[in-house]
């Protein structure tokens, strides 16, 4: 009876008054989106004729440091006009391959015009190596059938036996049981709790507000050493050239087989940090990363680097960008859309 509840609530839209999976409905508060109902999220906000663009990716396309209102994507499809819905299937935390890839290629699948747009690590690994608290998303929408059957990734990592996560996911999508659990605690009693949040009410998740707000740069996080020495190791870290190739080798497999046109971007760390480093540690760092972007260019992806002329002002810590940051961001890649479309 309850799968047959859950297989039944899967079909809802039950995220309807957000614009992004803000931290009350995502896994900052141990809330896990099921596929389904972020699939019919994202359909529920395609209008008759447009085009979609769907922003997957990281914290940074999400908007951190951004109200829901400042966002990129929100920018961005203001920009693009009547024509386009620009969907924001980022995530703290998240990957490439976070949520926003697989709904992406569904979408195309079913005849819509789509774009993705995503940022990424040169050194990204596959979704079920990397990023662990959204691996389910990835099992999910394999046993949801929102991954096509053609995919290579149905084929599975080669020579892995199945994860116990797999396994899980398998009975969840199965059995309809996170659909389930997701639709009741968005509509009518919250289930899950946050350990770091520390809310202990029952109040339905519907009801919490994307309380995000919009860091400008007097507001900004203060200078902090750890993060500089992040920066540095970046800089002097020796890329493993096999890691490097294997990487170049899923993205291309991955996504040149995609139905859906792709934009990999890929901001530098804000000018607070890089211009600390020494300047053979800059010039290390700098042509690193346009060397490793330039491989992936070579392969045939696209690749964007839009945060080049950027300033302290428009990014809020190392990497998280200001609403004037996420405003210069939107304008980047909006010219990069309507090129792709002309061409």
């Amino acid at each position: 009876m309850l799968s047959v509840i859950g297989s039944l609530v899967a079909k809802q839209n039950i995220y309807v008054n957000s614009t992004r999976f803000h931290q009350w409905i995502s896994a900052d508060s141990q809330h896990f989106p099921s596929a389904k109902h972020v699939y019919s999220w994202s359909k529920s906000q395609i209008g008759e004729n447009q085009k979609v663009v769907v922003v997957g990716g990281s914290s940074v396309m999400i908007g951190a440091g951004q109200s829901e209102i400042d966002t990129f994507s929100n920018r961005l499809e203001e920009r693009l006009g009547d024509d386009f819905a620009v969907i924001n299937l980022a995530l703290n935390g998240g990957g490439t391959f976070g949520q926003g890839a697989y709904i992406a290629d569904k979408l195309s699948e079913e005849g819509y015009d789509v774009t993705f747009i995503s940022d990424f690590l040169p050194l990204n690994r596959p979704p079920y190596l990397n990023y662990d608290r959204y691996q389910y998303f990835f099992w999910d929408s394999k046993y949801s059938n929102l991954i096509s059957k053609n995919s290579f990734l149905n084929q599975g990592p080669a020579g892995q036996s199945l994860s116990q996560s797999e396994i899980l996911m398998w009975m969840n999508s199965k059995l309809h049981f996170l659909d389930l659990f997701n639709f009741i605690s968005v509509r009518l009693i919250k289930l899950n709790h946050s350990p770091i949040y520390g809310d202990l009410t029952l109040t339905p998740l519907s009801r919490y507000p994307d309380s995000g707000k919009s860091i400008g740069p007097n507001d900004s996080y203060p200078f902090d050493d750890s993060d500089l020495k992040i920066t540095q190791d970046i800089a002097n870290q020796p890329w493993n050239l096999t890691d490097l190739k294997y990487s170049i080798k899923f993205y291309k497999e991955y996504f040149s087989k995609s139905s859906a046109r792709t934009l990999l971007v890929y901001c530098h760390n804000s000018p607070r940090y890089v211009n600390r480093l020494t300047l053979e540690e800059r010039l290390t760092y700098l042509t690193g990363v346009r060397d490793q972007l330039t491989q992936y260019e070579l392969e045939g992806l696209n690749t964007l680097q839009p945060c080049l002329d950027f300033q302290e002002s428009d990014y809020i810590d190392r990497v998280h960008l200001s609403k004037f940051g996420a405003e210069k961001l939107a304008r980047q890649t909006e010219l990069w859309v309507r090129k792709n479309y002309e061409d």
